[in-house]
């Protein structure tokens, strides 16, 4: 089975998102007091990647893309992915989808920022434990 661009494209947001958590760890281990210049970049990269995904995936399945989905994935992603997944499959495997999406996304932030503050700080890590 080929690699498809699809796969790649989440690939890549995974990687992105574990590099913008590491930086989080690294500049701001306690939390920043407001937005900072990481939160500007992973707003605007997890934008792209999520909607280019949904780009290529309605070109594998041959499908269109609503509007509303679209625009949906711009204001909030996970909403626009729910509305893209439920139109174009059906509901069971839209949620599955849904939910291993999202699911992985989350995974692979929180695995890497436990990774990273234990790396940076491991006696604190390990009393927090």
């Amino acid at each position: 089975m080929p690699v498809r661009k699809r796969n790649l494209i989440y690939l890549a947001l995974a990687v992105f998102i574990s590099i913008g958590v590491v930086l989080d760890v690294i500049f701001w281990p306690y939390g920043a007091s407001g937005m900072t210049w990481n939160d500007f970049v992973q707003l605007i990269g997890i934008l792209f990647l999520a909607y280019w995904w949904q780009a290529e995936d309605a070109i594998v399945l041959g499908k269109e893309r609503s509007t509303l989905s679209k625009v949906m994935t711009l204001l909030f992603v996970p909403a626009g992915l729910a509305i893209y997944l439920f139109q174009t499959r059906e509901w069971p495997n839209a949620l599955a989808a849904l939910a291993l999406f999202l699911g992985g996304i989350v995974a692979v932030a929180y695995l890497t920022g436990m990774a990273a503050f234990m790396l940076m700080f491991p006696g604190e890590a390990m009393q927090t434990l």
